[in-house]
This record gives C-alpha cells, sequence and structure tokens, in this order.
C-alpha cells in the first residue's frame, strides 16, 4: 500500500519530486515476466511447469526415493534422505547461519 499513498505524491509533486525512489527493476523485470508469459499462454506455463515436476518426481522414484506429496500434488516434489545414508553432504553444504 506505500506505493498507492497518493496524498505524499502528490504534496511532492508540486516540487517537481516523487516521495520514493520507485522501483524500476522491479517493474520492467514485472512488464518482461508478462510479455514472456502472454507468449508461453498460462496453460503453456502451467502446463511446462507441471511436466517437469513430473519428471523430478519420476527420476526419484527410479531411483527408490519415497515422495513426500501424495500422488497428484503438483505443488511438492520433495524427497526424504534415503534411511542410511549419510546427511553431511547436506550439512556440509549449507551456510551455519541457517542453524540447520
Amino acid at each position: 500500500l506505500y506505493y498507492f499513498d497518493l496524498l505524499p505524491a502528490v504534496k511532492k509533486a508540486e516540487d517537481d519530486q516523487t516521495p520514493w525512489t520507485p522501483a524500476i527493476n522491479l517493474v520492467l523485470g514485472w512488464a518482461a515476466a508478462l510479455v514472456e508469459l502472454e507468449k508461453e499462454t498460462l496453460e503453456g506455463r502451467v502446463g511446462r511447469c507441471t511436466q517437469l515436476a513430473q519428471g523430478v518426481r519420476n527420476l526419484f522414484s527410479d531411483l527408490g526415493f519415497t515422495l513426500f506429496a501424495e500422488a497428484g500434488n503438483i505443488s511438492r516434489s520433495a524427497v526424504p534422505m534415503p534411511t542410511g545414508a549419510p546427511n553431511t553432504s547436506v550439512t556440509a553444504a549449507k551456510p551455519s547461519r541457517w542453524s540447520l
């Protein structure tokens, strides 16, 4: 709501200013993303992401992993560490600030 508070904008406009620095990079990025989405279509984007997610799930299932998500869930592709597998590679790769 901050950027939609027009009263400060009207006051600053008298001095040929704005009350904030506009997030131009975010607006341009959003515009570019919308152009790409328009080319791909929403249905195409959902279909592509669903296909990629299913490929990840198939890969891990073929490798013997158990999926956390129930069959038909298209939003999660998490898998647990296999029983007995050392988790040292996972914990060694994380920054200590995460406190995992």
